[in-house]
């Protein structure tokens, strides 16, 4: 399609037989066949400018029109032609018919447009109140200027004199509503850019696509923390309910959760502030990944990916980790972003870009899924259920009563919402369940080969591998692969797993051993006495209102009671407790070992209880055995006493002259028995005939 013409110099006017420059954005916004037809008639109007005899011209061109999608009668193009080669527009040739109706097609100037988009943008993504700011500023003269001042206004930009209105709309041409909302409303980039800032506009530019295909298992490992979109309870710690945060990490590779953390957001009664994830908190979670679910030490190494808010790790364990794994494990961090859309903006608070751990992110949104159906779930939104707030007012009264009843009718209360031991075992139930899924579309799966090839015998029979049929002799897999090929549902080829890809692949781990972690956190050893009965005792009221009872007992050895030692406690890894020496001058000493956990059974799990108590009676076996090794000296001196006492009473000087007088004794009974044997012998020979 040409949109470019001729240009003929007339006493009145410049005529272009085709669409000036500045005005092909306004063509361009046209119907298509509108736009045929007014190339069209430009033909026409330049075939027809050009002849002698003007009348017999238009004749001509209309007999030609007659028969294609454009036809005119030759007045109408007459009278068009004069038209134009007065005003030398090409909008007296639109077809009035096809053309946008109302004030669509009214010319507005690129500087009004850009007087209008900068009301629009300063008016929070809401073309309602720009227009009637428009509206205001044309009746009244007056707007408000960015600085909050009312400011008279001489000129419209765009105008030359102040506009004026059109009967039909009572407003200046093309100022309605719908079409300057039309005009306006098209850059979502530079609406958002402008209302709220260069974050929320990201959206809305072409971004960094990325692929996992070349990754191994336990390579790129993200970090963040989370709030969990649901309240409950926290018997015996908190008067009030509250929402659970979390730290989790997950394997890039794999699509795999490796480690979740809880804490309760528990107020602080001195400041009345609801605590937030710590420091600490993170930097604990990141050594439980490290000795209990490992990194890689071939060339390509781990990278853990952390945020710079919350779930930050502090560069002294980041740089002690790198140094003691022989940088084999390094650490990125997310982006920070709010820098302004233009100079005249403020910054915005700088935050992590979530699209940097977006597996993370859009494993996050699985897990808010699950719980929105879990009792006391508040929505992910700004809106909460409205029942929620009723269920709250009820959960709070049984709480106040909660305190005040005695321990053993507390137990028959039935609270709205869950204890917090519960919600975490419902919680990994949900993490189980996005581990083991096979129904999803992560990237990059069919590239990397995670897929299971699977056959069965039967519609009711369970799926099985089809690598096991190599195993077989050579005339049952004919057979089977022959019954498979005649009955195609009887085989699939299915994703597998973000659970199946990491346990395939996470023995190409190593984990750090717990005796470097004194070293790397030096700050977080206290000191722990061994109590009578043979236990450290612990007190975190985040983890638990009870004590916790770790088992003092170090490779097979009973730790001394009454002894103190320094103690490292993982909250994300309770079952065992790092143990160190202490020194003489009262500092952390050598590694001893890791003493278990010593938890406590279900009373009625008989079972448990019963494994349990014979777990004691071996402990207790073993503190018996040297009592009774230091014990055997003093039993021989008893019976030696003994011995010797009952030989002074027979009348001997020392048990051993009894020893030889009883021998003698016995030495003579011995010769007289044989030589009774003997005589009887000799006669039973002399009575034989």
């Amino acid at each position: 399609m040409e949109i470019d013409g001729a240009s003929v110099s007339s006493p009145s006017c410049s005529i272009v037989f085709g669409i000036p420059t500045a005005d092909r954005v306004e063509f361009g916004d046209l119907p298509p066949d509108v736009q045929n037809g007014v190339l069209v008639r430009l033909r026409q109007m330049q075939t027809i400018h050009f002849a002698r005899r003007k009348q017999t011209a238009c004749k001509a061109s209309a007999a030609l029109s007659a028969s294609g999608k454009h036809p005119i009668g030759w007045q109408r193009l007459r009278a068009l032609y004069y038209q134009f080669a007065d005003s030398g527009d090409w909008r007296v040739l639109l077809d009035k018919r096809k053309a946008p109706k109302g004030d669509d097609g009214a010319q507005l100037s690129p500087r009004f447009l850009d007087f209008v988009k900068t009301l629009h943008e300063r008016n929070q993504r809401k073309f309602a109140p720009a227009h009637a700011e428009l509206i205001n500023i044309w009746r009244t003269h007056h707007r408000v200027a960015p600085n909050g001042k009312l400011v008279h206004v001489k000129e419209i930009p765009g105008y030359s004199s102040w506009p004026v209105a059109e009967p039909d709309t009572d407003l200046p041409a093309g100022w309605t509503y719908a079409n300057l909302q039309k005009k306006v409303a098209r850059d979502k980039f530079a609406t958002a850019a402008t209302k709220e800032g260069r974050t929320a506009a990201a959206a809305f530019r072409p971004q960094v696509p990325t692929t996992r295909e070349f990754l191994k298992i336990g390579q790129r490992v993200f970090m963040d923390d989370q709030w969990y979109d649901v309240d409950v309870n926290f018997l015996g710690v908190s008067r009030r309910a509250l929402r659970p945060l979390g730290l989790d990490m997950l394997d890039h590779c794999s699509g795999c959760f490796t480690a979740h953390g809880f804490r309760p957001r528990l107020r602080e009664e001195a400041t009345g502030i609801n605590r937030s994830i710590k420091v600490e908190e993170t930097s604990w979670l990141v050594i439980h990944h490290l000795t209990n679910v490992g990194f890689r030490t071939d060339g390509t190494g781990t990278i853990i990916v952390h945020e710079h808010g919350t779930a930050n790790i502090p560069q002294a364990l980041k740089d002690a980790i790198t140094q003691i794994t022989e940088g084999m494990v390094t650490f990125d961090a997310s982006g920070l972003q709010g820098d302004p859309a233009f100079a005249g903006q403020f910054e915005g608070q700088s935050k992590g870009n979530f699209k940097y751990k977006a597996p993370l992110e859009s494993a996050y949104n699985l897990v808010r899924n699950f719980q929105a159906a879990l009792p006391g779930a508040t929505g992910h939104d700004r809106n909460p259920p409205e029942q929620l707030f009723g269920l709250k007012k009820y959960n709070q009264r049984l709480l106040e009563a909660y305190d005040a009843l005695e321990p053993e009718r507390r137990k028959l209360l039935k609270f709205p919402l869950l204890n917090w031991h519960d919600f975490i075992f419902v919680a990994l139930h949900f993490y189980n369940a996005i581990d083991t899924r096979t129904e999803h579309d992560l990237q990059g799966w069919q590239r990397l080969g995670f897929m299971a090839y699977e056959y069965r015998l039967a519609t009711d029979a369970p799926w099985r591998p089809m690598e096991e049929l190599a195993m077989f002799p050579v005339e049952q897999s004919a057979a089977i692969h022959a019954l498979l090929n005649s009955q195609p549902h009887l085989t699939r080829n299915r994703y597998l797993s973000p659970s199946e890809v990491w346990n395939a692949h996470k023995h190409e781990l190593t984990r750090l051993p717990d005796s470097v972690v004194g070293a790397l956190l030096p700050g977080e050893a206290n000191l722990a006495t061994v109590t009578d009965e043979g236990y450290f005792r612990l007190k975190d009221q985040e983890l638990d209102p009870e004590s916790i009872l770790y088992l003092a007992q170090l490779n097979g050895d009973m730790l001394p009671r009454g002894r103190e030692y320094f103690v490292l406690q993982n909250a994300f890894q309770p079952d065992r407790l790092i143990v160190h020496d202490k020194c003489h001058n009262g500092k952390i000493g050598g590694y001893l070992g890791s003493a278990k956990l010593w938890g406590r059974e279900d009373v009625r799990d008989t079972a448990a209880i019963q494994r349990r108590c014979g777990q004691v009676q071996k402990l207790e076996a073993d503190l018996l055995a040297p009592v009774a090794r230091r014990g055997r000296e003093i039993t021989e001196a008893k019976a030696a006493m003994h011995d010797h006492n009952a030989a002074v009473l027979a009348g001997f000087n020392t048990p051993e002259d009894r020893l030889k007088a009883e021998r003698s004794d016995k030495d003579l009974m011995e010769q007289a028995t044989a030589a009774l044997l003997k005589n009887a012998k000799h006669y039973d020979t002399e009575e034989q005939p």
